[in-house]
C-alpha cells in the first residue's frame, strides 16, 4: 500500500518546473503508537482513545498532535510524520532531515526515509523502537536530499491515578531548547519544519499538570508556539 502511495505521488509530479509562489506543505502520512495499538490514520485506519487532533491540521501536518493515557505502569507513545514541502514546485525527495538538541530521558527519535526504499522509521514506531538516528538517503547521502519524515516517541511511566500527556508540536518557528528535528527545502528559501514533542503528568482527578523536569522549559515553548500558529507564514 505504502509502495502504492509513493508511485501514485510521483506520477503527479509536473514535467515542468512550476511559476514561484507561497510555500506549500502537505502531511502526505501520519501514524501514532499508543501502547502497542498502531494506526495509520491516512489507510482509514481508527485513532486509538485518547488522540487528541483538536489543535492539529491533518492536512498541512501542523499544530499539536496531543495523545493522553492512563493506568499505572509503563506506556509508550510514539508519532510519525511524512510531510511535503512544495513537492508540485521542485519534487518531495530534495529535502533536508536533520536533529539538534538532548533527548530526554525516555524520550527516542529517528529521522529517515519513509519506507518506500530503504527507509525503516515506519516499522521501527511500529515495533516501538525508533533508532535515535537519521537515516542514509537512498544516494547514500546522511544530511539526506531524499523523502524525509520523522517521528518521536516517549517511553515512560505513571503512578496509581495519574495521566500522561505527550505532546508532538510541528512548527516553522524554530524551537530553542529540547530536542528538534527539522526537515528543509532548500529549493524553498530553506523553508524548515521543526518537530518538538514533550510529556506531562498529572493526578486523574485534576490538577495541574507537572512536567517533567527535562521538558519544562520545552513546555513553556510549546504553548508560544501554539499561539503563533496563526501567524505563522500563509500556506500556499
Amino acid at each position: 500500500m505504502r509502495t502504492l502511495m509513493a508511485l501514485l505521488l510521483g506520477a503527479a509530479l509536473p514535467l515542468a518546473a512550476l511559476p514561484a509562489q507561497a510555500v506549500t506543505v502537505d502531511l502526505f502520512d501520519w501514524a501514532v503508537n499508543v501502547d502497542s495499538t498502531f494506526a495509520d490514520p491516512t489507510l482509514g485506519d481508527p485513532l486509538p482513545a485518547g488522540v487528541n487532533t483538536g489543535a492539529f491540521n491533518a492536512t498541512t501536518g501542523l499544530g499539536t498532535l496531543r495523545i493522553t493515557v492512563s493506568g499505572a505502569g509503563s506506556h509508550y507513545v510514539g508519532a510519525f510524520f511524512d510531510h511535503e514541502i512544495d513537492q508540485l514546485a521542485n519534487t518531495f525527495f530534495n529535502e533536508i532531515g536533520a536533529q539538534g538538541g538532548t533527548a530526554a530521558p525516555g524520550q527516542t527519535w529517528e529521522v529517515d526515509e519513509p519506507g518506500f526504499f530503504n527507509g525503516d522509521i515506519f516499522e521501527n514506531l511500529q515495533a516501538g523502537a525508533l533508532d535515535n538516528g537519521v537515516g542514509t538517503s537512498i544516494y547514500g547521502d546522511t544530511t539526506f536530499p531524499d523523502d524525509v519524515s520523522m517521528a518521536m516517541a516517549w517511553d515512560f511511566t505513571l503512578a496509581a491515578g495519574e495521566l500522561g500527556i505527550v505532546d508532538f508540536l510541528i512548527s516553522d518557528v524554530q524551537p530553542t531548547s529540547g530536542l528538534v528535528l527539522s526537515q528543509t527545502d532548500p529549493d524553498s528559501n530553506d523553508y524548515t519544519l521543526y518537530l518538538t514533542s514533550n510529556l506531562l503528568k498529572k493526578p486523574a482527578g485534576g490538577g495541574p499538570a507537572i512536567p517533567e523536569p527535562t521538558t519544562l522549559a520545552l513546555y513553556g515553548l510549546g504553548l508560544g508556539l501554539a499561539a503563533l500558529t496563526g501567524l505563522r507564514r500563509k500556506q500556499g
